[in-house]
Order: structure tokens, then sequence, then C-alpha cells
């Protein structure tokens, strides 16, 4: 059993369903992320299940990371990479992915230099000609 049970059944009550009605929603994702804070705080608590689920997360964010990078080169190249993000508010989770990643040494973790929603505004500042990314 999982402490995580109450969370599922609050919003859907017979968890004999809860797979059927999630597969059915079109924004399944943010269902699914809607969970996370839950099993942050279940996982801090020693649920084993919670933690399962974050560690295998924490894995997927960075198989994410490794696949987009072997897209955008062949060659030994640095990146650096930082955990950014609501989700990165775990702990359990943050460490687990920064672990993973660190094992490959393609990628430098760095620090958050700002928020997520700091990108967008620099994009907002940049001329995007093709090939290149020169301040405006």
């Amino acid at each position: 059993m999982t402490t995580l049970t109450d969370a599922v059944q609050d919003r859907w009550p017979d968890l004999a369903e809860a797979y059927i009605h999630l597969q059915a929603d079109q924004d399944r994702v943010r269902m699914v992320a809607s969970f996370a804070h839950d099993v942050a705080i279940a996982a801090e608590a020693g649920d084993v299940v919670a933690q399962s689920i974050t560690e295998h997360a924490a894995e997927q964010l960075a198989h994410s990371v490794r696949t987009a990078a072997k897209r955008v080169t062949d060659n030994d190249t640095t990146f650096s990479v930082c955990a950014i993000g609501g989700v990165f508010a775990s702990v359990r989770l943050r460490d687990s992915f920064e672990r993973s990643l660190a094992k490959d040494s393609m990628f430098q973790l760095q620090a958050p230099l700002g928020a997520g929603i700091d990108g967008s505004g620099a994009l907002g500042r940049v001329d995007l000609v093709p090939g290149s990314l020169e301040s405006s």
C-alpha cells in the first residue's frame, strides 16, 4: 500500500477505473504531472512507491536530456545542464537527475541562473536569423 492512494482516489474514487479515466483524458500529461507534489511529499516521508516513481521520473528526465543532446551533436561537445522548473523542487528528484547525468562526461551540471521564464525573455531580445543568435 502507498500513501498515494488517497491522492489518486481524490480524483478517481474507483481505483479500478482510474487508469481508464486517465488514458481517456486528452490532457493526461498535465494530469499525471499534477501528482508531482503529492509524490514528492510521499517520497520524502519514506513511501517506497513514491520513491520508486521519483527515481524513475529522474531517469526519464535525464534520458530526455541525453536524447536532445545527441540530436544536435555527434562530437565531444560538452553541454551545460541545470535542473530548472517546479518539479525539481523535489530534492530527491533533482539529486537523482543530477547523479544520472553526472555519469556522462558530455554534461556539465550548473546551478540555474534564473527561472524558466527568463529564457523566454531572453529569446525576445534575440534576432533569430537562420544560423545566428546575435542579440538585437
